[in-house]
């Protein structure tokens, strides 16, 4: 018989879990790639003042093997669930439990990367990137050469096709 979880309660589980099996590199990655969060971000608020202070005061983290980090990476790995099936959610539990789960909750609605065409994205109303093939989505229609990607979207796309990277965790985007 299978165990009911909610959603949120899933990621959360899924998260936890997880950290613990990160490698340490890994670990570095994620910290790194948020580690520019500021007061402008609504994640930033959820840290702690000590890690936040982290962010203000250091280039770079000082021991990414630290617990003190998990928060962050937990926002991180939360992020890679978020708009994932219910189903995805179940067989990670699975992976991580050996247990059956049932997760009941509404995915959260994703939009299409301008770029690579997979439902990857939040919204298209802020400075988001893509966690598939990193584009930043800076808000302009136009397809001109510069800015945050330092490529027009047209090669942008071009890019993408050519690598034609896409890991079995992103084919339920598409």
């Amino acid at each position: 018989m299978a165990i009911k979880i909610d959603r949120n309660t899933a990621i959360l589980k899924i998260c936890s879990d997880s950290i613990s099996l990160l490698c340490v590199e890994e670990r570095e990655s994620y910290i790194l790639d948020w580690w520019g969060l500021d007061e402008d971000d609504t994640e930033y608020h959820e840290l702690d003042a000590a890690l936040q202070n982290k962010l203000h005061v250091l280039d770079e983290p000082d021991d990414s093997l630290s617990t003190e980090y998990d928060p962050l990476i937990q926002m991180a790995l939360r992020q890679n669930l978020y708009g994932t099936t219910n189903r995805y959610l179940e067989q990670q539990l699975h992976q991580l439990t050996s247990a059956e789960h049932l997760v009941e909750g509404d995915i959260e609605l994703m939009q299409k990367c301008p770029c690579c065409d997979y439902l990857t994205m939040k919204s298209k109303t802020g400075f988001e990137i893509c966690p598939l093939c990193k584009w930043e989505y800076t808000g302009e229609a136009q397809d001109k050469s510069g800015g945050p990607n330092h490529m027009s979207l047209s090669e942008g796309r071009a890019e993408f096709r050519q690598k034609n990277i896409v890991s079995t965790k992103w084919r339920h985007s598409v």
